[in-house]
């Protein structure tokens, strides 16, 4: 019994040295793992506050992680966005306005050397780091590019959780070895993504700490007051040889091992970053020595007195069994009560309480678990949360995934777990906040997880609401700044900035002052102090200052911010920039006051009559007009002989004149035409235009003010061009527009009587070859030539069109059959071929001929054109000298067509559109007065791609107005670019097509892209084809004077070649005529190019409108335009068209070589500077 007796109390003090040790070591490892868990929860709070505020600037992130740096381990915090690579230089522009004008991105690899920057879809660079000594040295560094930092980004991206480096040395420092970095990732909205490319895409920045391992694992051991003990922090994760981190040993001196049959080490874990460190603790002989008990010698005479003693207490014990078996029972119904008020009290708690598994099944749930989430009572006990919820509807699959995951995460890390979620219900979504706990039942591990939810609808709902409030504010178009009551800036907007060019963190805190100019008057400052104290709010205007000096004007409203008691805690002013307004405000005053000075000098005639026909005033132009009439139209009486006609030769009778029926209707009369046939026979046209007046008092017109332009000249011009304007100028045949009215006119017959029509369409069959290698004279020749074989081949009432270049189209009325069609194809085939004898030269060509029939084939001339252009193609690829008619297989070039438009669509998308520019010059001067943007494809598969390949294909399929808008706006910013880099202004032309004209938003495209580019409108020359006026002419009409009104010039391309009508002219108000590239070509050796290129030219001026010629490619040409008195030449002997870099040299040599050529002879500047071109043509856009 003595022996029994000794070891069991040997035993017990050795249990109790154990238990003493256990709870030493506890405590020390819970003061390592609380020092590292309060500087990852100091991150967390830096990572939420990214999380939940939109923009964290640098006295904010100062202010907020400042104090967080010190003596507990920390060593920095820093901030790291995600910059596009795209937006790489807006960022570094941004951050100058921080950092000083040096900063730029760097990057350092892993050993801490800088190296060059690369270009990267993406970047983290340091943005904010606390303290900024020595970490400035940090700042700009892309800490993505160092193998040893970007994959620890990449992973916390991911993740979505912390994830931490090696034990190692700083990149800007590597003296300082004993370091930790720890990322976390800060997405866009505050919530972790359910998946990673979600959470990728939405990634938008990093915070890290950077932890001193030393610093922190000393202090958390010289805070307990137990001495004696080994600590030793270890990470896991490296090879054993490498796994210490640090080791604390007491009074500094080397680790003193206790032998390890006495007691066991203690051990516990800790996740860091994904990382598993050990906490490992271990008693020091000394700790032994003097913990253990004094008193094991003295056993075996203890055992002998308690062995007697022993004997004793078992009959005292044998009495007090009966006593303890009924307490336990006391106990036992203690506990049953106890239990029940337990359960009842979760049962009705408002919260969610639940419990889980480890195959995540529901071992309990409160009555709010499934009241709240709309359960069934007793329907999710033993069931997985996948049983319950998979088929709930509504329910997102993401849910089960977070909430899955986050069991996970308790049981692989024994942490607890937060988590909100929102749940769909019959009455709405409802939302969630809550945690998921571990529940232990041994100290070794976790047998449960416990949740406990608190529903946050209410919060969710008003933070929605609220975020929805900041992005209005945030968003207005309108400057908003809010103030304390003694004006000092707590907010402004992202207008704010735009106007003011201050970053936010430069005027919080600031005064509204920063912006006075001096230029407002004291006392405006003083009536809204006085209405703002007096609780009222204030409408004015200001003269402030920006940041960069310049000065703008704004009009505001500032009022009061009253709380629920009514009284006053700040003030907000709501601000709009009117300094455009108030330039055009200016500009109209100037106006008037040149309109009054002008009229007396204006050319046209303006007259100002009464209601009762009396002339109250008259210009000087307009009694130069009326001088040989001998009196004015108002009056009773013209001179002997004169009579007043309409443009159809009837009299014009007096109550139809403008200025009579302007104030009888009140309304605008415009572009009357009327003539005054003088006695002799000779007739003076006057254009009139008047508008109703209300002078004095008057309520209704009672006078009206009539404009009189002399027409005669432009009049006698018209009937010369009319010729051009339906007829091809080198054959004489009818133009496309006159085929149309031909061919319209037919069908209406067909139709009537129920007959066929044919549409031949002809190509001449290796006309370029011939054209190319004997000349365009050679070229024009045969192609005369072939038109009057043609015309011997078909009737009178048939029609022969040529539709540019070698192409024509025959008409046939009352085409009986189409057998009666191909005999005459193959007769106009047999004609063909017969040699033709031109300037000794024995020509042979053919024609291939598409036919396509009315009504078999279409309904009107647009269809049967079309059909038969691709009839024609496929007679052409048969082998030439062939005709087909069109049939429905034929439209398998539409699969081309659309493989076309597909790669045309993806170019638009991806940017692949550049554009050329070709200079424009004056004849006279030999100033560049202009140039043509021409659009090219850079395709990445052929190249740089002209537009004859694709334009047409835009048109039709309406992509012409995204690439028409692009182009528009290019050109204003670069012509707006080169100004601003100091070349001459000068007008950048832009073709535009009918699609783009005839849209309702054209006006506000072209606004758009002057005030983005800051061009004026007189810089900007819109090209507008023949076919454009002629459709739908009066909304054209209307659309071009809006376009005038703005200051934009106008100019008709390509005048000449097939839609030639003065009509539009006169009714347009055009600024320039663009003589064709066919009529210049064969200027100098074709006499009728040479007179029709004068009959335009004489015509524009008699309208009063300038020419330009295209296509000029030698000096001869040039010079024969020069004699013909046309103001601007375009063309290769200029320069081709080039990109905007090579035009700027091109223009500032050009001003060099006029400068030398006016210095070394008299030639005109233009004919001494240009060189010879190349003698081919140029493509145009």
């Amino acid at each position: 019994m003595t022996a029994w007796v000794s070891k069991s109390l040997s035993d017990a003090a050795h249990e109790r040295l154990e238990e003493r040790f256990r709870q030493a070591a506890t405590t020390r490892a819970d003061l390592v793992r609380q020092r590292i868990v309060d500087q990852l929860d100091n991150l967390t709070a830096l990572q939420r506050l990214f999380g939940s505020v939109e923009a964290v600037g640098w006295r904010a992130f100062e202010k907020f992680a400042g104090p967080m740096v010190g003596d507990h381990g920390i060593r920095g915090f820093g901030w790291l966005p995600m910059v596009k690579g795209a937006d790489r230089g807006d960022f570094e522009r941004h951050a100058r306005q921080l950092w000083g004008d040096s900063f730029a991105i760097s990057e350092r690899n892993a050993e801490g050397a800088m190296q060059p920057v690369a270009d990267r879809t993406r970047y983290f660079p340091v943005l904010y780091a606390v303290p900024l000594e020595p970490n400035h040295l940090a700042i700009g560094v892309n800490l993505h590019a160092a193998s040893n930092r970007g994959p620890l980004i990449e992973q916390a991206i991911d993740t979505g959780l912390q994830v931490s480096s090696d034990l190692g040395p700083l990149l800007i420092d590597n003296r300082q070895t004993d370091t930790v970095v720890i990322v976390a990732p800060v997405y866009r909205g505050g919530d972790i993504p359910p998946t990673r490319d979600q959470r990728r895409a939405a990634i938008q920045g990093i915070v890290l700490a950077v932890l001193s391992m030393n610093q922190m694992f000393d202090a958390a051991n010289a805070g307990d007051v137990e001495t004696g003990l080994n600590v030793f922090l270890l990470d896991q994760t490296q090879p054993e040889e490498q796994q210490l981190i640090r080791a604390w040993t007491p009074y500094g001196q080397p680790a003193e091992r206790a032998t390890a049959a006495v007691i066991d080490d203690y051990r516990t874990e800790i996740e860091i970053g994904r990382r598993l460190w050990v906490i490992e603790v271990e008693a020091t002989p000394r700790w032994l020595e003097r913990n253990g008990s004094p008193t094991i010698a003295y056993v075996p005479l203890v055992g002998g007195l308690l062995t007697l003693l022993l004997l004793t207490y078992l009959h005292s014990v044998l009495n007090r069994r009966a006593m303890a078996e009924e307490l336990v029972r006391e106990r036992t119904a203690d506990l049953l009560e106890r239990e029940n008020s337990y359960r009842t009290l979760v049962e009705n708690l408002p919260v969610i309480i639940s419990r889980y598994d480890d195959q995540y099944r529901h071992l309990f749930t409160n009555a709010s678990f499934e009241h709240s989430l709309g359960l069934a009572p007793g329907s999710v006990l033993g069931k997985t949360l996948r049983e319950v919820f998979s088929e709930f509807p509504g329910l997102d699959a993401a849910l089960l995934d977070q909430w899955e995951g986050a069991l996970a995460a308790v049981y692989e890390c024994n942490r607890a777990q937060q988590i909100e979620f929102g749940f769909p219900t019959p009455l709405g979504p409802r939302y969630f906040d809550g945690v998921l706990v571990p529940e232990h039942s041994l100290p070794t591990g976790v047998t449960s997880v416990l949740g406990i939810f608190h529903e946050i609808t209410e919060r969710h709902t008003a933070e929605a609401w609220a975020r929805k409030l900041s992005l209005v504010v945030e968003q207005n178009p309108a400057t908003i700044i809010i103030t304390d009551t003694e004006g000092r800036i707590e907010y402004v907007n992202a207008k704010f900035v735009e106007t003011t060019g201050y970053a936010k963190d430069e005027v919080i805190g600031q005064t509204p002052a920063i912006l006075k100019s001096g230029r407002t008057a004291a006392s405006t400052y003083v009536e809204l102090w006085a209405r703002l104290k007096a609780g009222g709010s204030w409408h004015g205007e200001f003269e402030n200052k920006r940041r960069d000096g310049s000065l703008y004007h704004e009009r505001a409203l500032v009022a009061p911010v009253e709380d629920s008691q009514g009284r006053t805690t700040n003030y907000v002013a709501i601000k709009q920039d009117v300094s455009e307004l108030r330039q055009m405000i200016d500009r109209l005053h100037e106006s008037e006051s040149r309109f009054r000075g002008v009229v007396s000098a204006m050319a046209e005639g303006l007259m100002l009559w009464s209601q009762a026909g009396k002339l109250i005033f008259s210009n000087p132009a307009a009694d130069e007009i009326f001088a040989d009439s001998g009196d004015f139209p108002g009056g009773a009486c013209l001179a002997s002989g004169t009579t007043r006609v309409c443009e159809d030769g009837t009299p014009f009778a007096a109550e139809d004149w403008p200025w009579v029926v302007a104030i009888r209707e009140a309304r605008e009369v415009r572009e009357v035409v009327m003539g005054l046939r003088a006695g002799d026979g000779s007739l003076r046209w006057i254009l009139i235009n008047a508008s109703p007046l209300c002078t004095g008092n008057a309520m209704q017109a009672n006078a009206a003010v009539a404009t009189f332009t002399d027409i005669t000249e432009r009049k006698a011009a018209q009937q010369r061009a009319e010729f051009l304007a339906h007829h091809d100028p080198l054959t004489g045949l009818p133009n496309r527009l006159l085929l149309r009215d031909r061919l319209e006119q037919a069908l209406a017959t067909a139709r009537r009587s129920h007959g066929r029509v044919a549409l031949m369409f002809l190509d001449l069959d290796r006309f370029k070859t011939i054209n190319d290698s004997l000349g365009h004279p050679v070229g024009d020749k045969l192609l005369q030539a072939v038109v009057a074989r043609l015309t011997t081949c078909v009737r009178e009432s048939d029609t022969i069109s040529r539709q540019g270049g070698d192409e024509f189209v025959i008409v046939l009325r009352d085409a009986r059959d189409s057998e009666s069609v191909s005999r005459l194809a193959d007769k106009i085939q047999q004609r063909m071929g017969e040699p033709f004898r031109i300037d000794q030269h024995a020509l042979s060509t053919s024609f291939s001929i598409g036919i396509a029939l009315f009504p078999d084939d279409g309904q009107d001339f647009d269809s049967l054109t079309q059909k038969a252009d691709t009839a024609m193609y496929h007679a052409k690829h048969a082998g030439r000298n062939a005709h087909r008619f069109f049939t429905e297989q034929m439209n398998v070039q539409a699969v081309e067509h659309m493989h076309l438009e597909t790669r045309l669509r993806q170019a638009i998308e991806r940017a692949e559109f550049v554009l050329h520019y070709q200079p424009q010059t004056d004849l006279a001067s030999g100033a560049i007065t202009g140039v043509e943007a021409l659009v090219r494809w850079q395709s990445p598969d052929q190249g740089l791609v002209a537009p004859a390949r694709f334009i047409a294909i835009a048109e039709e399929t309406g992509l012409i107005v995204p690439l028409g808008r692009w182009v528009l706006g290019e050109a204003c910013r670069q012509a707006s670019a080169w100004q601003a880099a100091g070349l001459p202004p000068f007008s950048v032309a832009v073709n535009l097509s009918g699609l783009q004209f005839r849209r309702s938003d054209l006006l506000e495209t072209v606004i758009n892209a002057l005030v983005l580019a800051d061009l004026d409108s007189e810089w900007l020359e819109l090209e507008l084809t023949e076919s454009i006026l002629i459709q739908d002419a009066e909304i054209t009409l209307e659309t071009a004077r809006r376009l005038k009104a703005i200051g934009v010039k106008l100019s008709v391309d390509d005048f000449g070649t097939g839609y030639s009508s003065l009509a539009y002219l006169k009714r347009f108000a055009v600024d320039k005529i663009k003589i064709a590239r066919p009529f210049v070509r064969d200027l100098v050796s074709d006499a009728d190019d040479a007179a029709i290129v004068r009959a335009i030219v004489q015509m524009a001026h008699a309208l009063k409108l300038r020419t330009i010629a295209e296509g000029v490619e030698n000096a001869e040409v040039a010079e024969e335009l020069r004699r013909s008195q046309c103001d601007e030449i375009q063309g290769y002997w200029i320069a081709r068209p080039m990109p905007a870099d090579a035009l700027a040299a091109f223009v500032l040599d050009h001003q060099r070589v006029s400068r030398e050529s006016r210095a070394c002879d008299s030639r005109p500047p233009l004919l001494s500077a240009a060189g010879e071109g190349p003698g081919k043509e140029e493509g145009r856009s």
